[in-house]
Order: C-alpha cells, then sequence, then structure tokens
C-alpha cells in the first residue's frame, strides 16, 4: 500500500523516537546523535519506511527550530513534535534553487510585525500534510546569502496561504512524499522569525548537515541486511 502499518508508527511515537534528539525539558529523550544514527540505522534494517516523520522531526524538520527559535516557540511546538503529533517539513528547494541556496527566489518583505511571505517551493517531504514548516525567504536582496536570507516557521493550521500545487512521486518514495508548495501572500508574525534577520542561510546549511547524517544511517541499515 506504500504506508507503513499505523500500529507500528503509533510503537514509535509511543516509545519517544520522533523526540531522539529533543532535549527532555520539552518531552524529548535528550540523546546523542550517535543514538539517532544507531535506532535509524536499526530500523532502516528492517525497511526504511519507519524512518519516515523521524527523520524531519529529529532532524532538518525541527533544527532551526530547536538552535534558533524562541523560548516561547520552543515550548509550544516541541513536545508535540517530541509525541509525533505534529508533522513538520523544510522548505528550501526551489524549482531554480536546489542546493544553491543562493538562487533562492521565495521573498518575505516585513509590514510592521507581520512578515508576507510568497514564493514556490518544490520536493518538500511532508509537504503535503506537515503542519509546521521551516521557510527560507529572501528578506534582503542585496545581501543574498550573506545576511539576506531569513527562516520563518509556518505554522498551517493559523497562517492561510500555503497551497499544494502538486504531489510529487520519487523511484522508491512511499511514505515519502514530496510536494510542490506555492505561498501566496502568507502572513507571518515576527515572533516566527527564526534567530536572527538574516541568520536563515546558516540555520538552513546547520539542517541540512544534520539531515545528510541521518540520510547515511538510514543507508546502513538495509546495506547490513543485504550483506548479513
Amino acid at each position: 500500500t506504500g504506508e507503513v502499518p499505523a500500529d507500528a508508527m503509533r510503537a514509535l511515537r509511543e516509545g519517544g523516537f520522533y523526540g531522539i534528539t529533543l532535549a527532555r525539558e520539552h518531552g524529548g529523550l535528550g540523546m546523542h546523535t550517535l543514538a539517532q544514527v544507531r535506532v535509524h540505522e536499526e530500523l532502516a534494517r528492517a525497511h526504511h519506511g519507519f524512518l519516515h516523520g523521524l527523520v524531519l522531526s529529529n532532524g532538518i524538520g525541527s533544527s532551526a527550530l530547536v538552535t534558533a527559535g524562541s523560548d516561547e516557540l520552543r515550548r509550544r511546538y516541541l513536545p508535540a513534535i517530541a509525541r509525533g503529533e505534529v508533522t513538520t517539513a523544510f522548505a528550501m528547494t526551489e524549482p531554480d534553487a536546489g542546493s544553491d541556496a543562493a538562487r533562492i527566489r521565495t521573498r518575505a518583505v516585513r509590514h510592521g510585525d507581520t512578515w508576507v511571505i510568497d514564493g514556490l517551493k518544490h520536493y518538500i517531504t511532508n509537504g503535503p500534510s506537515a503542519e509546521l514548516v521551516t521557510v527560507l525567504a529572501v528578506t534582503d536582496p542585496e545581501k543574498g546569502t550573506r545576511g539576506g536570507v531569513t527562516a520563518f516557521l509556518v505554522d498551517r493550521r493559523e497562517m492561510e496561504g500555503v497551497e499544494v500545487v502538486e504531489v510529487q512521486r520519487t523511484m522508491g518514495t512511499p511514505p515519502y512524499v514530496q510536494a510542490k508548495l506555492a505561498f501566496r501572500e502568507v502572513r507571518v508574525p515576527h515572533t516566527h522569525v527564526l534567530g536572527r534577520e538574516g541568520d536563515g542561510f546558516r540555520l538552513g546549511m546547520s539542517a541540512l548537515d544534520h539531515g545528510r547524517i541521518a540520510v547515511a544511517a538510514g543507508a546502513l541499515g538495509p546495506m547490513a541486511r543485504l550483506v548479513g
């Protein structure tokens, strides 16, 4: 069916796996990245699909929130992420900008205490359903990646204007699903800026570094199974 059995995912949620690296004060297990790697390797030995959700909640989906979110945002969102009740996504990639963040065109313009985001992202894992999306947008075109890109936490349950343009399926995708997302005048409170204005490129690269470790760990499990 392309879906992980519901009882298996429930067991992972109840076991705290969605918060392996999240702090105990926020409902997580407070473990090191190495623990996450070992868990990913063992789960992927059975099937890579079991990592669906865990990779994002413990990595790129929460990374910028953990390292640069305000105390209020962390208290509000991290416990629900750790429990597996709120799903996350990381939106950097665009049709004309893959890992080259210098080519990002999505813009965010400030109007008082609110930012308005307009742009298009694609191949966003969990894009069709994620409630929380970390979005990288250009706030100062003159500065580019040197202080001109800012990270925002978009809560789709409260902030209108995020549209799923297309569900993008790739080879071997299920249960992972990507989406092309259009941001049409999405109004985001200044309180949902992650870090300082202009910190987005640094936060995005840090999140990707963590994500790459998780992807590598997820590849080790199937390798061990094949040679074992």
